[in-house]
């Protein structure tokens, strides 16, 4: 872009230079064939001008495609296969074991026992005792008794009586009277008056000079008419009240007291005596006596034997069974991916460079044209 700018700026001075040393070219300002000497009026002016070129300049653009790739992955699939296992099973064996066992028995024998026997024997014994005896006397006690006494007590009672009270109320009372109302009325009438006769009216009108005209003539006239009108009043109301009224009297009641009264009175008493009384009583005398007993007990023997006995013996063996298990596998498999890439690709596209140059006022635009095709020539 600079070179270019230079190259145009160089042209441009270029013809310049040429029409100033050049004679037979005509001069911009007098327009004469030959100028011998430029003088300060037919020096050249100097004008700017914008001159645009056009370049062309390559971009490189980077387009996104997108393609199809195969990729190797791997996927783990699970393969079935038998594989033989041993085990050890334990099994219990019965086995018949003979066993030595004691046992113990009982036998019954005799034998004598010397035991000790108390003999009781009751003996007669007369003792003297003393039993009470019940006595039952009467005695005199002074016995404190309450005795109901009824007393008459004139008492004050209070009761309720309704009195009638007459009192005088107001109500009031709705009536019409006719009142005597003035109204003004416009009333119409006709009113005869004496005008002068009309002239031409021949002989007869000429005796009688004037006529009677009819005239209409409005007047006021006020009538009077009754108009009823409501009123209200107060009437006086007589009415009777029932008043409750308190009142007191004295009542007789029955009033019951207890009167404390002495008496004596017979009071049976039980006393008892001691009374000795002769009584026989029997005593146990104990006599020890021995005397031999024929017993019998049980006797235990141990007796030894063989018995057999069944047991379980633990023993152990091998089986071998074919089991199915899952082995992981390895499996390589292509599998289509889409990739995105760029590609660069050059776009050419034209530039315009716009610049400012100096040309002589006057100059045709062939000359300046020829001025700037001149260098590159």
């Amino acid at each position: 872009m600079r070179s270019v700018q230079r190259f145009m700026i160089g042209a441009a001075i270029a013809s310049l230079g040429m029409g100033w040393a050049v004679s037979a070219e005509a001069c911009h300002v007098c327009h004469k064939p030959t100028c011998p000497a430029p003088t300060p009026a037919c020096a050249p002016a100097l004008v700017p001008q914008q001159v645009t070129t056009y370049k062309t300049v390559v971009d490189t653009v980077f387009d996104r495609v997108t393609e199809t790739v195969m990729q190797n992955r791997c996927r783990t699939d699970w393969k079935t296969e038998q594989v033989p296992a041993t085990r050890t099973v334990v099994d219990r064996v019965p086995v018949t074991v003979t066993q030595t066992r004691c046992r113990t028995e009982f036998t019954t024998e005799t034998f004598t026992v010397n035991r000790t026997v108390c003999e009781y024997t009751r003996v007669p014994k007369t003792v003297t005792v003393m039993v009470p005896q019940p006595k039952t006397v009467m005695q005199d006690r002074v016995v404190t008794v309450c005795k109901p006494v009824v007393d008459t007590v004139m008492q004050t009672q209070c009761y309720t009586v309704m009195k009638q009270v007459p009192q005088t109320s107001y109500r009031t009372e709705c009536y019409t009277e006719c009142e005597t109302v003035n109204e003004s009325r416009q009333v119409c009438e006709t009113v005869w008056e004496d005008a002068p006769a009309p002239s031409g009216q021949g002989a007869a009108a000429s005796a009688q000079s004037t006529v009677r005209v009819p005239r209409q003539v409005v007047r006021t006239v006020n009538v009077a008419r009754q108009v009823p009108v409501t009123k209200t009043r107060q009437v006086p109301v007589q009415s009777v009240l029932c008043v409750p009224e308190r009142q007191t009297r004295q009542v007789p009641v029955q009033v019951t007291r207890m009167v404390p009264e002495q008496k004596n009175i017979q009071v049976p008493v039980t006393t008892c005596e001691m009374v000795p009384q002769q009584r026989t009583v029997y005593e146990c005398v104990v006599t020890p006596k021995v005397v031999a007993q024929t017993c019998t007990r049980q006797v235990p023997h141990t007796v030894t034997e063989q018995v057999p006995v069944t047991i379980y013996q633990m023993k152990c063996r091998q089986v071998t069974e074919t089991c199915t298990r899952k082995v992981p596998v390895m499996v390589q498999e292509q599998v289509p991916v889409n990739v995105t890439r760029c590609v660069p690709r050059q776009v050419t596209r034209q530039v315009a460079c716009t610049q400012t140059v100096w040309v002589p006022a006057a100059a045709p635009t062939s000359q300046v044209a020829s001025g700037q095709a001149s260098p590159q020539s």
